[in-house]
C-alpha cells in the first residue's frame, strides 16, 4: 500500500443504472399454450465433458473471488443464506474507487500516504427502499483470505474465535474500518452505514468520495485501512460474505391487486433461500430480472413448489450473473432445483420434476385422441451418459468451485464399458450432498431419451407441461399391459383447436430429490 494508488477509477454506468435486461426468451407467447422446461433444453444444460478448473470443480468462478477494477463490470445478484455460523455467499466485488490519503483523508498536501480507501461494489440491492431492509447483509470481511471484520464484533479483536494474531503478524485491526451500504433504491451517503467501526469516518474518509456518490441500488463496502508496509506490501484482496436479497413470500402477496401486502419481514418475506421464491423474484424484479407483472404468474404453482422445496430441505445460496442472458440464468436456476418453467393459459408456471403416482385417472393418449401420423425419436446414444460430473460452489471450502462425480456401473456395462461422461453446472448448489442427489437424477434421466410428437384432440388442453401421462397404442407396441409412461414436454394449440404434443420418456427408476 506504499504510495498513491491513483484517483477515482470510475463509477460504472452499470453500477448506477439498473441492469438492462434482455428478453427472457423462454417462450413464444403467440401460442395459447407453450411449454419449455428442462426436457426441452437438456442439450444446453448438459456438457459433453465436464469443464475442469484447477484441482476441483468445473463451474467458472467468473472472477467472483477476486477484486476487479472496472467501470463496466456487471454487478451480480446474491440469493440465499445458509445456516452456518457465518451465513452468506463469498464475493470479491468490483473496486469502483481506490485512493491513498494522508492522515486527515485529504488526497493532496502533506501527511503522507497513511490510509488506503477502497469502495467495493459487490451485489445488486433488492430494488426496494431502505425502510424495507431487504438488501444484502454482510456478515464477514476477509483481507487476503483472513477474517478482518465480523458483523457480530464490528472488528476482530483478541479472543474472537476467528482471530489469530499471527495470521497478520500482529496487525492492529483498529486500523481497519468498514462502512456498509445495503443497496436500497433511495440510498444516501449514510444509509446502511455501520457507525460502530467508523468513529472518525467523516474526518478521515477520502475527500474525493463525497455525499454525491450514493450508488443507489448497489450494495457496497467502504473500506479504510491504515498503511502497514510489513503486513500489506500491496493492496489486499477484500472478500465479503453476505446474505442475499430478501424475496417476497408468495403466500403473502396480494394477488388480487398484484402488489406485496403491507407487513413486516416475518410475513412479508419468504425464506431467502427457497428456490421457488427466488425464481419468482428473478422473474418479477424490475431492476435485475425479467420484470414480469404478478398478473403473469401462476400463483398456485409457485405455492406448491415453495412447499415442496421446504419439505425436502432444498435451498439456494448463490450468485446470478447479470452479465449473462436472462435465458441462461433462468435455465441455471431451474436446473439447480430440478424444475420447469412453462407458459400456460396466459401465465408463467413452475413445475417440479419429481416422482409421480399413477392411478386410473392418469391421462391416457390412445387411438381416440391421437390424430394422424406421429413420430418417435429414440435420441442419440452420445447423450445417454454412464457418468456425470456435477459442478457446484462449495460453501464448506471458501466457496471455491468443486465437483462430484456420479457413476453407474450398470449403465457402463450396458454401454460395453465405454465411458460416456456428461457434465452439468449447478451454480446455486453449495453442498456435496445436494450436488450428488441432483447428479444421480440427471444421470438416470439421460438414459430415457425417447421423444414422441403427434397431434392430439382438444382433450389434451387439460394437461400442463411436466404432467405424466400414458400412451396406450398398438402402433409402437405400447398397449394394454405394456402401455408406456411419458412426461409432457410441450403443448402448442393449433388454429383448428388441435394440439401439438411433445412427450419425453418417463424415467421410472430415477433418483428423485428426496428429503435429507
Amino acid at each position: 500500500m506504499g504510495g498513491a494508488i491513483g484517483s477515482i477509477i470510475g463509477i460504472a454506468a452499470a453500477v448506477f443504472a439498473p441492469y438492462a435486461a434482455a428478453a427472457l426468451g423462454l417462450t413464444g407467447i403467440g401460442a395459447t399454450l407453450f411449454g419449455i422446461g428442462l426436457q426441452m433444453a437438456v442439450g444446453s444444460i448438459f456438457n459433453k465433458k465436464a469443464k475442469k478448473k484447477g484441482g476441483g470443480g468445473g463451474v467458472e468462478d467468473a472472477g467472483l473471488l477476486v477484486n476487479k477494477t472496472s467501470n463496466v463490470a456487471a454487478i451480480p445478484v446474491i440469493y440465499g443464506e445458509s445456516s452456518d455460523t457465518y451465513p452468506g455467499r463469498r464475493l470479491g466485488g468490483t473496486r469502483v474507487y481506490m485512493q491513498s490519503t494522508n492522515n486527515d483523508g485529504v488526497t493532496t498536501g502533506t501527511g503522507g500516504n497513511e490510509y488506503l480507501h477502497v469502495v467495493l461494489a459487490y451485489a445488486h440491492g433488492s430494488g426496494k427502499p431502505n425502510s424495507e431492509n431487504a438488501g444484502p447483509v454482510a456478515h464477514r470481511i476477509l483481507l487476503n483470505d483472513k477474517v478482518a471484520w465480523t458483523a457480530a464484533n464490528g472488528k476482530v479483536v483478541s479472543g474472537h474465535p476467528d482471530y489469530d494474531a499471527t495470521e497478520y503478524e500482529g496487525y492492529d485491526f483498529s486500523k481497519f474500518d468498514v462502512a456498509l451500504f445495503n443497496g436500497c433504491s433511495d440510498q444516501t451517503h449514510s444509509v446502511g452505514r455501520d457507525y460502530s467501526t467508523f468513529d472518525d469516518f467523516d474526518a478521515r474518509k477520502s475527500d474525493e468520495w463525497t455525499s454525491n456518490h450514493r450508488l443507489r441500488g448497489v450494495a457496497y463496502a467502504y473500506c479504510r485501512m491504515q498503511f502497514d508496509r510489513d503486513t500489506f506490501p500491496g493492496a489486499p484482496t477484500i472478500l465479503i460474505e453476505s446474505t442475499g436479497n430478501k424475496v417476497y413470500n408468495v403466500e403473502h402477496l396480494d394477488w388480487a391487486s398484484r402488489n406485496p401486502t403491507v407487513g413486516t419481514a416475518p410475513t412479508k418475506y419468504a425464506s431467502k433461500s427457497n428456490p421457488a421464491a427466488i425464481i419468482l423474484d428473478y422473474l418479477t424484479n424490475t431492476t435485475y430480472g425479467k420484470g414480469l407483472s404478478l398478473q403473469d404468474i401462476d400463483y398456485d404453482s409457485f405455492v406448491v413448489a415453495r412447499d415442496y422445496y421446504d419439505s425436502i430441505n432444498l435451498d439456494f445460496i448463490g450468485v446470478v450473473q447479470t452479465g449473462e442472458t436472462l435465458f441462461d440464468n433462468v435455465q441455471q436456476l431451474l436446473a439447480s432445483c430440478n424444475a420447469n418453467l412453462y407458459y400456460s393459459r396466459g401465465k408463467y408456471a413452475i413445475s417440479i420434476h419429481k416422482q409421480e403416482t399413477f392411478d386410473n385417472d392418469t391421462f391416457v393418449f390412445n387411438i381416440d385422441n391421437i390424430l394422424g401420423e406421429w413420430t418417435i425419436s429414440l435420441g442419440s446414444k452420445k447423450n445417454r451418459f454412464n457418468s456425470m460430473t456435477v459442478n457446484y460452489y462449495d460453501s464448506s471450502n471458501g466457496w471455491q468451485p468443486n465437483s462430484v462425480k456420479v457413476a453407474n456401473a450398470s449403465y457402463l456395462a450396458a454401454d460395453s464399458d465405454v465411458l460416456n461422461e456428461g457434465g452439468i453446472d449447478l451454480p446455486m448448489v453449495r453442498t456435496r450432498a445436494d450436488a450428488d442427489r441432483l447428479g444421480k437424477f440427471y444421470l438416470d434421466q439421460s438414459r430415457y431419451t425417447t421423444v414422441v410428437n403427434f397431434k392430439a384432440s382438444h382433450e389434451a388442453l387439460i394437461l400442463n407441461v411436466n404432467d405424466v401421462v400414458y400412451i396406450d397404442h398398438a402402433v409402437p407396441g405400447w398397449n394394454d399391459s405394456n402401455k408406456k409412461k411419458f412426461r409432457v414436454s410441450a403443448l402448442v394449440l393449433n388454429s383448428d383447436s388441435t394440439v401439438e404434443v411433445t412427450l419425453m420418456e418417463y424415467a421410472p427408476n430415477s433418483v428423485y430429490i428426496e428429503n435429507q
